[in-house]
């Protein structure tokens, strides 16, 4: 588990962090203290004059937006596109790694389900693909 980054020299310094475990929620404290290794004698003498006004910083984690995915089954898709591309072709990579002269230019929406070469019933290499918002091309 990664603390978040807390600038301060001479402050105690405290994370709280939420944990999930199951259902539940748990919210708990971290206390890492600073350690003073390699400080020269006059930031020991600042941090002293100051260790009597020290405060506790408390920084919140920012919630996670997402769930981490697991990649295993696209991976494994990947593998077995790869595994019939060869058998079709066993050449299929090399042709490709030989380098691209494509007569196309598409510019199209980002949108996931608009499969470029395939709606063009192009191969690979044929098409250089730009994908986009709201297709705009904007001329400078």
């Amino acid at each position: 588990m990664q603390l978040p980054k807390i600038l301060g020299r001479n402050q105690k310094k405290v994370a709280a962090i939420e944990v999930k475990s199951g259902n539940e929620n748990q919210s708990h404290r971290l206390e890492n203290q600073k350690l003073q290794k390699n400080v020269s004698s006059n930031e020991k003498m600042t941090m002293q004059s100051r260790s009597s006004s020290a405060e506790t910083d408390v920084v919140p984690l920012t919630p996670r937006l997402w769930q981490p995915t697991d990649f295993s089954s696209i991976l494994q898709n990947n593998r077995k596109w790869a595994s019939a591309k060869r058998q079709a072709d066993p050449d299929y990579f090399k042709n490709l790694s030989q380098g691209q002269s494509p007569k196309y230019l598409y510019i199209g929406c980002a949108d996931s389900r608009v499969p470029a070469t395939e709606i063009m019933g192009l191969s690979a290499g044929d098409m250089f693909v730009h994908r986009n918002v709201a297709n705009l091309v904007v001329t400078g």
